[in-house]
């Protein structure tokens, strides 16, 4: 058992910040800042906090307000989300699926199964004090409707490191490596302890497998001060400059360049806090999540869909409904041909403008059906009645020259006496 390093009680009393120092110093972690700020500092209200105070963007744009707003109404909890979509224990037993997907991954007991659930707004994952408890990669969709259909599916991997066994180290690479759907990687790093050795090997083998990957400080709370009840009130100055020092310097490790390793990491380190008091870079987690799967841009194209709906109804109202009508009027004269000539020329004339096909079709069927029950019923009258007048003429005649021929071939009365 290793002993406990001794720190006489001046030194402690004048100098607190050696312990932390000397710490740094025998931990093994790429870790040369110092945990907890001194106390004493102004504070920053927890609704002035803005995404770039607890996080770091070099390659990316910070998130804006609405934008936080909307990732955070993808991820609400309702009937449909979220869900438990499967849990597989081996790669080539993981389902097929046309969703995009996004995996957690860190050392055994950093807090994925935590965060995530502070993520879902819901326990869906089982947490447990005891590293080693997810044993299986269990996939969550989110933003789910009636059809059973997810917007993101959220996967929780097992953790590496103490508690892991190496056959899931071996089915996590599988499913990194060979799955399509899987759009980036989400590394958590616990703060407190930083970088350590199976975080740099695990980070240079994707960028040997150029597989995307972010890297996410989780626990951030227990780094802006030593107690995190007294974070309620406000954030301090003094922590939030050690934050942005840290992740300042971490920049050059999880982007290396002149190694020739692949791509690195994504130019943007996310912190977060799982404690309920308070909520750290949830909302900034979940727009990387969006961003990440595509949906990064839909808050755009939801403002330009509803400001072009009016112009789309009217459009639909003018070009659609009007296309029936003249094919069904012009349709109505005797002739089926006329009647096909103008249902065609609706027909093209309403595609060229809404492509309104199937109401063209229909009323060029319509038209022509009407217009040959019409034209056969004016044929048959016209006929009929033409028929009957040359009928009865020709007969009058016919029968009136023969009797004349008789009644005067016929001997009379004079001609007998």
């Amino acid at each position: 058992m290793r002993r406990p390093l001794h720190i006489c009680a001046p030194c402690l009393r004048y100098s607190p910040r050696v312990l932390f120092s000397v710490r740094a110093i025998t931990t093994t972690a790429t870790r040369p800042y110092h945990v907890g700020p001194p106390a004493g500092h102004s504070n920053i209200p927890l609704q002035n906090i803005a995404p770039t105070h607890i996080a770091y963007y070099w390659d990316t744009q910070a998130p804006t307000r609405a934008q936080l707003n909307y990732a955070d109404k993808i991820f609400s909890v309702t009937r449909h989300s979220p869900i438990q979509k499967w849990a597989a224990s081996q790669f080539r037993t993981t389902p097929d699926s046309l969703e995009p997907e996004v995996a957690f991954v860190g050392r055994s007991n950093v807090g994925k199964s935590s965060l995530l659930n502070r993520i879902m707004g819901k326990e869906m994952c089982w947490t447990s004090s005891k590293p080693g408890r997810t044993r299986e990669m269990n996939a969550y969709g989110v933003g789910g409707t009636k059809g059973g259909e997810s917007k993101v599916v959220v996967l929780d991997m097992p953790g590496y490191g103490r508690g892991s066994r190496p056959e899931w180290g071996r089915e996590i690479l599988k499913y990194l490596h060979g799955r399509k759907q899987l759009r980036r990687v989400f590394v958590l790093v616990d703060s407190t302890h930083g970088l350590k050795p199976s975080d740099n090997d695990l980070l240079r083998l994707f960028r040997e497998h150029a597989i995307p990957h972010q890297v996410v400080l989780s626990k951030v709370d227990r780094l802006l001060s030593r107690k995190p009840s007294h974070l309620r009130h406000g954030l301090p100055t003094a922590g939030l400059s050690l934050v942005q020092e840290m992740l300042q310097y971490l920049r050059s490790i999880v982007q290396p360049t002149g190694q020739g390793e692949g791509p690195g990491a994504l130019g943007e380190l996310l912190t977060c806090s799982a404690d309920k008091h308070p909520i750290l870079g949830i909302s900034e987690l979940r727009w990387a999540i969006l961003a990440a799967t595509g949906y990064g841009g839909s808050i755009e194209v939801t403002n330009a869909k509803l400001a072009s709906k009016p112009a789309l109804e009217m459009a639909a109202n003018s070009s659609i409904k009007p296309a029936a009508k003249p094919a069904a009027k012009s349709d109505t004269k005797p002739g089926a041909k006329s009647a096909a000539k103008s249902g065609t020329k609706s027909a093209a004339k309403s595609a060229a403008k809404r492509g309104a096909k199937r109401g063209t079709k229909q009323g060029t069927k319509q038209g022509m059906k009407h217009g040959m029950k019409q034209s056969t019923k004016q044929g048959t009258r016209r006929g009929t009645k033409s028929g009957t007048k040359s009928g009865t003429k020709s007969g009058t005649k016919r029968g009136a020259k023969p009797g004349r021929k008789s009644a005067a071939l016929a001997p009379g009365p004079s001609s007998s006496v």
